[in-house]
């Protein structure tokens, strides 16, 4: 089977763009690996809950455990989730980590990558407006499970492609309205494309990166640029507007931690964006304040505004 392009790599091991793959996220998370861009999830579309999931790098299932997810009371989600656990064959001295699949797999297969692990599931380790997912992580073999210790992910291919300008004030385009999020498609002034990936444009020490985090609602959040030349400290940018500052430096990764921050179209506040790096067109997600429809329509054009907080300074 076709692996597609090489998107990431860590301690040998690739991650291919395979079936369904959309757009992935190493930050747009409150778990604690995503917080220091150490896992990645790899997601299947909008609201494709149930269909089956490819597996995203080659290796050997040796081991595979259900997990006990939160409950959730508004909405419906499944309290048992699945760990699988591969031996990877492009460096068996690694194991790689696999949540939110309910397994087709059993103890002892061999993948490849695009063969099939099972279907997503709707965790309780989601949110309301997650979309189903392949969580991965590279692992140490003596630790496996932890949520610290895996790996940092290195993006591959981040050269930029034309001249955008980041603005803390643009334009969209409304493409899908569900009662859990708003999907919204940018102007295209305000999106960065970097190799084979596209994201929401903002700028560290004159560089342009790719924001990928849940905008302000998780606290964190990575930068992906074409060059490392940034420091710890230094402060990220929307437009003239700070939205956090890099804590932490992983090759051509900043990890930020963000600022209290307000977001709103047309005077009505949302809980925040969901930003990714997308493989296909750049879409954003608007999160509402709680799970419930916006009063938009499909083909609407709407105006984001991002400020700060009432009572922080800017």
């Amino acid at each position: 089977m076709s692996r597609g392009i090489k998107l990431a790599e860590s301690c040998g091991i690739y991650i291919y763009s395979v079936g369904r793959f959309e757009y992935f996220s190493l930050f747009n998370s409150p778990y604690y690996a995503h917080n220091h861009g150490v896992a990645m999830d790899l997601y299947l579309g909008p609201g494709n809950f149930g269909i089956e999931a490819p597996c995203p790098t080659p290796g050997r299932v040796i081991s595979i455990r259900k997990v006990r997810a939160p409950t959730r009371k508004n909405f419906a989600a499944e309290e048992t989730d699945y760990l699988i656990i591969l031996k990877s064959e492009e460096n068996p001295k690694y194991l790689i980590k696999i949540l939110h699949i309910n397994p087709k797999v059993k103890i002892g297969d061999r993948l490849d990558a695009g063969d099939c692990l099972g279907t997503s599931i709707r965790s309780g380790f989601f949110n309301f407006w997650t979309d189903p997912h392949i969580h991965l992580e590279i692992r140490d073999p003596e630790d496996p499970i932890r949520a610290r210790g895996s790996h940092p992910i290195r993006l591959l291919s981040l050269e930029k492609k034309g001249l955008v300008q980041s603005n803390k004030i643009f334009e969209c385009k409304v493409v899908d309205v569900q009662t859990d999020y708003t999907l919204v498609e940018p102007n295209s002034s305000v999106i960065l494309k970097m190799g084979n990936f596209s994201g929401f444009v903002v700028c560290i020490g004159g560089w342009l990166g790719i924001l990928d985090c849940g905008l302000p609602h998780y606290g964190f959040g990575g930068v992906f640029l074409e060059e490392n030349d940034f420091d710890l400290g230094q402060k990220v940018f929307i437009g003239d507007l700070q939205i956090g500052s890099v804590v932490e430096k992983q090759q051509n990764i900043g990890v930020v931690k963000l600022n209290p921050l307000s977001i709103s179209f047309e005077g009505n506040e949302l809980r925040g964006l969901s930003l990714y790096i997308n493989l296909k067109s750049p879409l954003i997600k608007l999160v509402p304040p709680r799970r419930e429809k916006l009063d938009l329509c499909e083909g609407e054009k709407i105006s984001i505004v991002i400020e700060p907080k009432e009572g922080e300074k800017r």
